[in-house]
């Protein structure tokens, strides 16, 4: 059975494996995103806020080339990926404490 901290590592590869291919045209292969994706995952276990989280986003998906920094619609879906991964972490702790 796997633990809620392995089952939060495989939503954000997922979110990010989505958010990359429909963006394949710009920025950097997947492989790319895989140290970020531990960054967010940490963010997420040490309780950060949805506006942080997405505000790590945001500078992730922009330092990697698949956002512009005035992209608004970026913006509103790196807040929609935090809010995701965040209530996917509390309902996975809920579900198996540690």
């Amino acid at each position: 059975m796997k633990d809620a901290k392995t089952l939060l590592q495989q939503k954000i590869h997922e979110l990010f494996v989505k958010e990359v291919l429909k963006n394949s045209d710009r920025g950097e292969g997947l492989d790319d995103f895989v140290p970020y994706e531990g960054f967010i995952e940490h963010c997420v276990c040490q309780g950060f806020s949805t506006e942080e989280v997405a505000a790590a986003l945001f500078n992730i998906f922009h330092e990697r080339g698949i956002s512009h920094p005035l992209d608004h619609v970026a913006d509103e879906r790196c807040f929609q990926m935090a809010e995701e991964i965040i209530a996917e972490w509390r309902r996975l702790k809920e579900e198996k404490p540690s």
